[in-house]
């Protein structure tokens, strides 16, 4: 029996979980029921004595009490994430001892293979499954269109009276461009005049993009770009595990055809790179600190062009992102060329991942004959 992992909702959801659902669904032929992965411990299977064959890549996890799952599950730990927040509640030992029996457990980023060592449990960073979403959702066809989505920039401080009203100002300077933008400007983040006007906020929000994004990208592609959050309402727009995995096969659609991604999101930056699509990835303090730091150790490496938002703005961090500002703003017809190095582990993921499911497919032809 095929299983298919996702990561439920109530309200806000972040989309790329399910991207992460579709990276595991091209590897089946057939699913047969959805699991929550905060709910593996509980699942059972609806065949008596068929287990649920369970790829297991995620980022683990809310309820991490609800860790290791129930006996029903066959699991493939691979591009496996655990938060440092959690370790120590998840890691039980109850949980290394499960984790041991699987071993060597792929890990998704350099800060599991940390984590893991230091419980004893062999493992080894294998990257992440979406960049193995390619063999699906390559095309050949192109749209021409840049993307933003999600990427970070810088707020101020609530007491930063001055840098609030330079804001105000620039929006005024700046009239003509902040209103075509602010029509399909996605991502506003709740800043000092949130509880005063969602309107104001989102106008402020819009002008701090634009303030630091010009000084990379021309007008033309700021203007022209097609904008998308991750972010959705499931229960307001996506209100079903279906909806909400259609919605990530139409955004892997758009990633696959586009001109260019610039996003703060890994699983819309590693499906770009699996994808063939040219990549920027916009990095943060706020992104790879505190209770989720190490998150992005090791996968950084895969992208050739990077930008980190300082107190000074948007700064290059690595020599290709360099190379290209010095020839100038980034235009549409900027050619940007992603790094191979990723391609290593994309080999080794799709031959463990494809292994996994013929050795599954093979137990279930065992079984079947069995019976008659």
């Amino acid at each position: 029996m095929n299983g298919l992992l996702v990561r439920q909702a109530k309200v806000w959801k972040n989309i790329g979980d399910y991207i992460q659902s579709l990276a595991q669904e091209q590897y089946w032929d057939h699913i047969d029921i959805i699991v929550d992965r905060e709910s593996t411990n509980t699942v059972q299977s609806i065949r008596p004595g068929d287990k649920i064959n369970l790829i297991m890549n995620s980022w683990w996890m809310w309820q991490p009490e609800n860790f290791p799952p129930s006996n029903d599950v066959n699991p493939l730990f691979i591009s496996f994430h655990i938060s440092p927040a959690v370790e120590q509640r998840m890691l039980s030992e109850k949980s290394i001892a499960y984790l041991k029996k699987y071993q060597p457990i792929g890990a998704r980023d350099k800060g599991t293979v940390s984590i893991l060592k230091k419980h004893g449990i062999n493992c080894y960073f294998s990257g992440c499954l979406t960049l193995t979403l390619g063999r699906t959702y390559a095309s050949e066809e192109k749209s021409g269109i840049v993307y933003f989505v999600d990427p970070e920039y810088k707020r101020f401080s609530s007491r930063d009276f001055r840098g609030w009203i330079r804001m105000i100002w620039l929006s005024l300077k700046w009239k003509k461009n902040i209103d075509l933008l602010e029509r399909k400007f996605q991502f506003t983040q709740p800043t000092v005049f949130s509880h005063l006007s969602k309107r104001l906020n989102k106008r402020i929000c819009t002008t701090l993009f634009y303030s630091q994004y010009r000084e990379i990208f021309d007008d033309k592609t700021l203007l022209n770009a097609e904008y998308i959050t991750h972010r959705v309402n499931v229960e307001k727009d996506y209100p079903t595990n279906e909806a909400c995995l259609e919605y990530a096969r139409e955004l892997l659609r758009k990633y696959a055809r586009a001109r260019m991604i610039i996003t703060s999101k890994i699983h819309a930056a590693l499906p770009a790179l699996g994808l063939g699509t040219p990549v920027i990835f916009v990095n943060s303090e706020d992104i790879d600190s505190g209770a989720i730091k190490g998150r992005l150790d090791g996968l950084l490496d895969f992208f050739n062009h990077q930008l980190m938002v300082t107190d000074q703005g948007l700064k290059p961090v690595t020599e290709d992102m360099v190379k290209v500002i010095e020839d100038g703003s980034i235009t549409q017809s900027t050619h940007l060329n992603n790094s191979d190095a990723y391609i290593p582990y994309r080999d080794r993921l799709i031959e463990t991942t494809q292994s996994f499911v013929d050795s599954c497919s093979i137990g279930h032809k065992e079984v079947a004959s069995s019976e008659f």
